[in-house]
């Protein structure tokens, strides 16, 4: 894994000051998605073509330079992916900048099935934004974990991968969303349906945003990018 030199507090600030739009985008999107490939963000942030990826491999290798972010020794794709198989989680110096006064943090190495499913949640993501970019919706809420988790009545925890609320027109979709890649046996997908549906009957503390009429289950099966659909009610 990455490791950049720890930075002073003065030199933390002189590298705030000489920090980019796009570069702060970059941290935002890796620190709200925990990780994201070196694909993904060139996607979001740099566009297509070969010109594009030679600027997402400078700009992703300045970032991890100065320890805003940290890439995971572990390649997706395989050689042939190259540097885009790379994955990214926020650097020392990225926690510092955008969480001041969080305990220190290093990105560890993680599981094949955490990281499959991180990365397919990031994709999802991605196609959301650049949906959003062709005018197609607007993306008014995007909470992934643990953002996305609401209280139950009984204490316990509803934990969507992700919770949107897409404009469309005048109206507004509310949804949250499950992306399971055909992991999870029956009982456990059976399980979670129940959870919902006693949250949608009054099972989750009461707060000012409509509850979505039902959870969309997106079964990623045939690739990440398979989804069956996220489903909600209009506002």
């Amino acid at each position: 894994m990455t490791v950049a030199p720890r930075l002073s507090a003065a030199g933390l600030e002189r590298l705030r000051q000489e920090l980019t739009a796009r570069d702060w985008a970059v941290l935002g999107d890796v620190d709200r998605c925990r990780l994201l490939s070196g694909r993904q963000l060139q996607r979001l942030h740099v566009g297509e073509g070969e010109t594009a990826a030679r600027a997402a491999r400078r700009l992703l290798a300045r970032l991890t330079r100065h320890g805003l972010l940290a890439r995971l020794e572990r390649q997706i794709g395989g050689l042939r992916a190259g540097s885009s198989g790379f994955v990214y989680g926020l650097g020392p110096a990225g926690v510092r900048l955008l969480h001041p006064g969080a305990p220190r943090r290093r990105l560890h190495e993680v599981r094949d099935g955490f990281l499959r499913h991180t990365l397919a949640i990031g994709d999802l993501y991605v196609e959301l934004r650049q949906a959003e970019q062709r005018g197609l919706l607007d993306l008014l809420t995007l909470e992934t974990e643990p953002r996305s988790w609401r209280r139950m009545a009984d204490g316990d925890w509803l934990k969507p991968d992700l919770h949107l609320v897409i404009g469309i027109g005048e109206e507004a979709l509310h949804a949250f969303v499950e992306l399971d890649q055909g992991t999870e046996h029956s009982p456990a997908l059976l399980g979670k349906l129940r959870q919902y549906e006693t949250a949608y009957r009054g099972g989750v503390e009461a707060t000012a945003e409509a509850f979505p009429g039902w959870s969309g289950w997106c079964r990623a099966t045939s690739g990440p990018n398979s989804c069956a659909g996220c489903c909600g009610r209009r506002a």
